[in-house]
């Protein structure tokens, strides 16, 4: 194969997932069995100069990569091996064993070796010639002329599934067969190993009853799904009139994980692909940056609608609340379409839409009757980008000036369909794959939301403690950090349910450790509490590690109960999961033997996915403000962070008649050193100098880059002689700081004080740059009349 051959990827593919077996443990352990015989043997004929021929043997046996070739060095071995025995004088019969020892697994070796070159090289052929194909039929048919080449009377057949009619169509054949043929379900051999979804070997097709006559003389037949990540494709279907043995089975199945792989690469290549990309991608920071911003809207978008008073109730309040949201994002048509019953019948229906109307034959979307696109989306549970609307066979008219549509199936926790997100626009090609992968992390939150607003409606007329579960929620989604919302669901859940302690605890480690986050229960020694709870070994953390809610109806009787409360007698343990992931456990302990029953752990349950999904969006919300907030080379603040501050500083300052300063400085000969050593190693002396100056900043004081290689300080609470010392001070640190490289920068400052300089924050900005612009002539002055003396 040629270099860069779309064969040898597939290939190597299929190789580093373990389709490609050799036959080299069955030689090492073949090895090893002849060494233990030739020491049996030896031992058996008194010979003890057997034992190092065998050992030389052993040696020449793995030795099969060497610069001598195999057939010269067995020639040579056996040439030592004769004329140490001949001038031993040993017997004739002696020389017969010890060879044989030798030549016999030699020549199993190279026969293995042969095999398994001759296996590889038609296993290459065939990827690459299927890799060619440019169409499923295509490749299919390939598949089956190369199968056919290779076995000796081999009837093969490719069947392909077809979902709308639930048949296995035959797609590919050898001459015997009818092509076009279809299997309805549960017929023959071929539905058998799709259903099973695993390879299928029948000896002897006789004895089988759900075999199918092909009309030729067939003694046995292998039957291989072709499936890819868990999605089924068809059948490899191979018979013949010989007995077809396990090796034919591996052989078959390497063939059709390969077919399987081209004909998921093709599909893919099938989806839909903007017209007028641009060849010019943007600057990774800048996606990044825009992501960020994204992500962090919608974030607070969601978290906004789970602080709404009874939002998950009103379906149709919080599919309003979800449409406003995404269009507060810029796009102007937004459809929502989830699940509801009509009639008895489950069907999604358009709840709410903002922009341009629908028409009405595409309100309604039936599961029996999946048309156009969001049809598709629904059957496929994937997303759909449809560049032109004006030439899209699967697009139906909701209205007449759309031209673009980007579809998103919501799904729930168990990968159901609950939903649909819609965007739609009047101009070509507006949505592409950045707009895709964020609608996707939103329709991954609408998911949780929709599936939890389902249970809510569910059990909105059940008992008082369901209620106060929802009030819960309510209050708890005001909160503005994790630790108040922790805090707020404990507090609400020990003073309205009235059980003796309720603590959530936050999984530490992956053994189950866990730390008190917050409890009801005041305990004396909080560190003493965690320093037990982190050795993984209380109930909490079976919970913690297992991700299973743990109901013990009497703790007495448990060996792992800590009695941090020795009233307790029941506890519930409720794992706050989203995802797989574990953040922690919700504890509830009671005084009585069974407290909790079927009723608690629904409710408990309830609140912990609430718990899990409010936790996720805050950590979330926290990590956009704080990446927002930082500057991605140096680490330290960035200007948005600086701004924020001297606001604060600002009016702290004129509240408690206190003083700060401004501190605006730059690197002297920062472009002299980009200039000789590059912008690598500038921007490795930026990080070293910002690194060592955030050091050296006191509590309460900030150091953030302004842009460039310009930073700036506010100090907190000082004068003006004690703000400039600090900039004499970074002056000789720069001078003495290790950059990498042989090179010394120097610092150029202006400080401007509040309130002697000015009450306004632009005010003391635009000051201390006009100093430290003074204080940069004035060193290349000083620096100018040197070199002229």
């Amino acid at each position: 194969m040629r270099p860069g051959d779309p064969a040898r990827s597939i290939f190597r593919r299929l190789s580093s997932r373990g389709l490609i077996l050799t036959l080299h443990r069955v030689w090492y352990l073949m090895v090893c069995g002849v060494l233990l015989a030739g020491l049996v043997l030896g031992f058996w004929l008194r010979f003890v100069p057997l034992f190092p021929f065998i050992g030389v043997a052993f040696v020449a046996l793995m030795w099969d990569r060497g610069p001598v070739p195999n057939w010269i060095s067995m020639t040579l071995l056996v040439g030592m091996v004769s004329l140490l025995m001949a001038l031993m004088g040993r017997p004739v019969h002696e020389l017969v064993v010890v060879l044989g020892s030798i030549v016999v697994p030699l020549l199993w070796r190279l026969r293995t070796r042969f095999f398994n070159d001759r296996l590889i090289r038609v296993l290459m052929d065939v990827a690459h010639h299927v890799s060619e194909a440019q169409e499923v039929e295509e490749a299919a048919r390939i598949a089956v002329r190369d199968l056919m080449s290779i076995g000796a009377r081999w009837y093969v057949s490719v069947f392909l599934y077809r979902r709308d009619d639930d048949v296995l169509s035959q797609v590919a054949a050898s001459d015997n067969f009818q092509l076009g043929l279809e299997l309805p379900r549960g017929r023959g051999v071929v539905w058998r190993a799709f259903m099973e979804g695993r390879p299928v070997l029948v000896k002897d097709v006789s004895s089988d009853p759900a075999y199918v006559p092909s009309g030729a003389e067939v003694r046995s037949e292998v039957a291989v799904p072709l499936q890819i990540g868990g999605r089924r494709l068809g059948v490899l279907n191979v018979e013949s009139p010989f007995e077809l043995k396990r090796r034919d089975l591996w052989f078959v199945s390497i063939i059709a994980s390969l077919l399987s792989y081209v004909i998921s690469s093709m599909e893919a290549r099938r989806a839909p692909v903007r017209e007028g990309e641009p060849r010019v991608k943007p600057h990774p920071k800048l996606v990044r940056m825009v992501r960020m911003r994204q992500h962090g809207k919608v974030a607070e978008a969601l978290l906004s609608i789970m602080g709404a008073p009874s939002a998950l109730m009103d379906l149709d309040g919080l599919c309003r609340r979800i449409v406003e949201a995404v269009a507060s994002m810029g796009y102007p048509n937004v459809y929502l379409l989830v699940q509801d019953q009509v009639d008895g019948d489950r069907v999604f229906i358009l709840k709410a839409f903002k922009g341009l109307p629908q028409s009405d034959s595409v309100r309604v979307l039936s599961p029996n009757r999946l048309e156009g696109i969001w049809g598709w989306v629904v059957r496929e549970a994937s997303p759909y980008l449809c560049n032109d609307t004006s030439c899209d066979p699967l697009y139906r008219t909701g209205h007449e000036r759309i031209r673009s549509e980007l579809a998103v199936p919501i799904l729930s926790s168990a990968g159901e369909v609950v939903g649909l997100l819609d965007l739609q626009d009047h101009r070509k090609g507006r949505f592409n794959q950045e707009d895709v992968h964020l609608m996707e992390d939103v329709c991954r939150y609408l998911g949780f939301m929709l599936e939890h607003s389902y249970h809510v409606r569910e059990l909105e007329s059940r008992m008082r403690e369901m209620r106060l579960l929802h009030n819960i929620v309510r209050e708890m989604s005001f909160t503005g950090s994790l630790e108040d919302m922790v805090r707020s669901v404990v507090n609400m859940v020990a003073d309205r349910l009235g059980y003796r302690s309720v603590t959530v605890f936050k999984v530490e480690t992956a053994e189950g450790g866990v730390s008190v986050m917050s409890s009801s229960n005041r305990y004396d020694d909080v560190e003493a509490v965690n320093r037990v709870l982190s050795k993984g070994t209380s109930l909490v953390a079976r919970a913690a590690r297992n991700g299973v809610m743990q109901n013990t109806r009497d703790v007495s009787k448990a060996r792992e109960w800590i009695p941090l409360i020795p009233t307790v007698r029941s506890q519930l343990d409720v794992p706050i999961a989203i995802h797989g992931r574990i953040y922690g456990v919700l504890c509830i302990e009671d005084d009585h033997v069974g407290a909790f029953g079927p009723q608690e752990e629904e409710t408990f349950s309830i609140l912990a996915g609430h718990v899990a999904v409010a936790w996720r969006l805050l950590e979330l919300v926290d990590r956009v403000k704080t990446e927002t907030q930082r500057d991605s080379l140096t680490g330290v603040a960035n200007i948005r962070k600086f701004k924020v501050t001297l606001a604060e500083m600002l009016s702290r300052a004129k509240r408690d008649d206190r003083s700060f300063a401004v501190v605006m400085m730059d690197l002297g000969n920062f472009k002299d050193l980009n200039d000789r050593f590059g912008h690598s190693a500038g921007d490795e002396v930026l990080k070293r100098f910002a690194r060592e100056v955030d050091r050296r900043t006191c509590l309460g004081d900030l150091f953030a880059r302004y842009g460039g290689d310009e930073f700036v300080l506010l100090l907190w609470d000082v004068d003006r002689s004690r703000a400039e010392g600090m900039v004499r001070s970074l002056k000789e640190l720069a001078g003495s700081l290790d950059l990498g490289v042989d090179y010394r920068i120097t610092v150029d400052a202006g400080v401007a004080v509040y309130p002697d300089d000015g009450d306004d924050g632009d005010q003391l900005i635009r000051l201390a740059d006009e100093r430290m612009y003074n204080d940069k002539r004035e060193r290349k002055a000083h620096q100018g009349g040197m070199a002229h003396g």
